[in-house]
């Protein structure tokens, strides 16, 4: 792994600078399907960059369909915790600097992350990095649904108890992507979903930025969380 000297930020935040293995622990990852439909739309699958990565849960995916995957985040304790692959190299440093040459990539994904960047130095550096006919693929998944009295609770607690709490950031996965700005043209993209079975967490622990809240549901198998996973932007270009 490789550390750029440039101060770490997400888009001027530190939300999550530090916490990384319970991020690594909690947060969920994602499903084959969107990898493989990343890649069926890449011209070549040679050269892959995961920016945001955070403990790479995206990055791991990728780094089976692609010839190498680099992956950054500028976050040092969350790359501590990253998955390894032969395939994939991790780097230390923000969205917004990226110290790869000038056309060298055929898919940029950014997953459940693009929404804290600096969008307008971060295009830039995209249009700088990628190859003719790459893709770029900004991802996201909304508020949780579980099944259930409790799935009715988790929803009241995350939009009346915390959601003023959320940096304005946030709202742009509220709202689907719909408002994130992206300058180039866009690909219709299936939705697809995450389901998890909380009975494999110790805890449940839901991590809100770096303070981690630990949620116990007893011993039932049967409640599940299912959220909705959108490459809702997906760009491709002739000349970048």
């Amino acid at each position: 792994m490789t550390k750029d000297n440039t101060p770490t930020s997400y888009g001027g935040s530190n939300h999550f600078l530090s916490g990384g293995a319970a991020y690594a622990a909690s947060r969920p990852t994602y499903p084959a399907a969107l990898a493989d439909a990343l890649a069926d739309r890449c011209a070549s699958r040679e050269q892959a960059l995961d920016v945001g990565c955070r403990s790479g849960q995206l990055s791991v995916l990728l780094a089976n369909r692609f010839d190498h995957v680099t992956a950054t985040d500028p976050s040092d304790t969350q790359l501590g915790n990253v998955a390894e692959h032969k395939h994939a190299t991790y780097r230390a440093e923000p969205a917004e600097r990226i110290s790869l040459p000038d056309r060298s990539i055929d898919l940029v994904t950014a997953a459940q992350a693009a929404h804290w960047f600096d969008l307008e130095v971060f295009y830039e550096e995209v249009r700088r990095v990628v190859r003719t006919d790459a893709v770029l693929a900004l991802i996201y998944y909304g508020v949780p649904k579980m099944e259930g009295d409790i799935g009715e609770r988790l929803l009241r607690f995350y939009w009346q108890d915390i959601h003023r709490h959320w940096p304005e950031g946030r709202r742009h996965v509220e709202e689907g992507y719909q408002s994130l700005a992206v300058p180039f043209a866009e690909e219709p993209f299936p939705k697809l979903s995450i389901t998890l079975d909380l009975s494999r967490f110790d805890a449940a622990p839901l991590i809100a930025f770096t303070a981690t809240k630990e949620m116990n549901y007893g011993t039932e198998t049967d409640r599940r969380i299912s959220t909705r996973c959108g490459a809702h932007r997906i760009n491709q270009w002739a000349d970048a």
